[in-house]
């Protein structure tokens, strides 16, 4: 399993939310996000472990019975590129 190299918290006032990281350093790196529409910290989940609040993964993988592998969500970054990633929430 992977490691979380950052937790970032992002105030959502709007359908559509940006976010930029600008020191993230060249490497594979993997996003998995949520809103947290009750505020308290958590990702929460149902008796099956699906997450009840809407979530998303880099290069929008959909994920089936489990969470995706690094290697399906993961993009790389170089030091002259800029790189957008759009990520759709599940919900």
């Amino acid at each position: 399993m992977g490691k979380e190299y950052r937790k970032i918290l992002v105030p959502v006032e709007s359908l559509n939310v940006t976010y930029t990281i600008d020191d993230l350093p060249v490497g594979d790196y993997a996003l998995a996000i949520y809103h947290d529409l009750n505020a308290d910290g958590t990702c929460n989940l149902n008796f099956l472990g699906i997450p009840k609040e809407p979530y998303g993964f880099s290069n929008n993988v959909r994920p089936i019975l489990k969470a995706p592998s690094f290697r399906d969500t993961k993009f790389t970054t170089s030091a002259s590129t800029a790189r957008q990633i759009d990520i759709r929430l599940l919900q």
